[in-house]
Formats: structure tokens, sequence, C-alpha cells
């Protein structure tokens, strides 16, 4: 897959990782290679930008502003600082879900269900099992 097919499909299924914002294409000038010409780009926010999955946008915004989560104490509190924060933890929560194999390139592995953010679901194998059968 080239890397301007990997961009669209990344436009069609990520928001902006700072404002939960759709992504566009941004055409940028200083590369002579034709794949680097375009960026994923978030109009709201003014910056070129990959994008995170809807799901993990959400997540990582319940948490910042449930918990007060600070990565940048030294930054006054603001809504851009809440938004960095939220970035933060959008790399953090991807991280780990690359890591455990649960997130590639292409999204989610495994069906993912967005449940009440201010509640805790704890799954036993058991459960899994049980809820798999017919």
């Amino acid at each position: 897959m080239s890397r301007l097919e990997l961009l669209g499909r990344r436009k069609s299924r990520c928001v902006c990782k700072y404002c939960g914002g759709a992504l566009t294409f941004k055409r940028i000038a200083f590369s002579d290679y034709g794949d680097a010409r375009s960026e994923l780009y978030c109009p709201a926010c003014a910056r070129i930008e990959f994008g995170t999955e809807p799901e993990i946008y959400a997540s990582a915004a319940a948490f910042v502003d449930r918990f007060g989560f600070n990565y940048f104490p030294e930054l006054d509190e603001s809504e851009q600082s809440r938004r960095m924060n939220i970035a933060k933890v959008c790399e953090i929560i991807a991280w780990g879900d690359r890591g455990a194999g649960l997130l590639s390139d292409e999204g989610y592995t495994v069906p993912v269900r967005q449940t009440d953010l201010g509640e805790a679901t704890v799954f036993s194998a058991r459960d899994l099992a049980e809820e798999d059968a017919p």
C-alpha cells in the first residue's frame, strides 16, 4: 500500500488528536517526492496531523477532563494545554494498544465497543467465552 493510500484510509476513519475534528489533505511544496507532498491536516487546529482513532480520542478526552491529567504542568491551564494533554494521552493509549496487538495501521484489529467512559468495565476470560457462546 502506498503512503497516499494509507493517508486516504486514515483520513476517512481518524480524527485530529488535538481537537477531535475531521482531517483533510494538505499539499505541501517542500519536496520533489510526490508522496511526501501531501499530508493529513486539521483545518480547525491549522496543523499537520497524522490523526488518531475516534475511540482513542474520546477515551483520552474523558481521561484528561475527569482526572485533570496534566503532562505539561509548566504551561498555564488553557484550551491549548488541554488539547496538548489529550494528544499526549492519545499517543499513550495508541502505543499501548499497538503493543498489545489491538491496533495496526488499518485501525483496530478487534471489534471495539465504546462504553460510558465514566464507568469501568472488567472482563475476565470466562465473561468473554460466555459472550461468544451461542
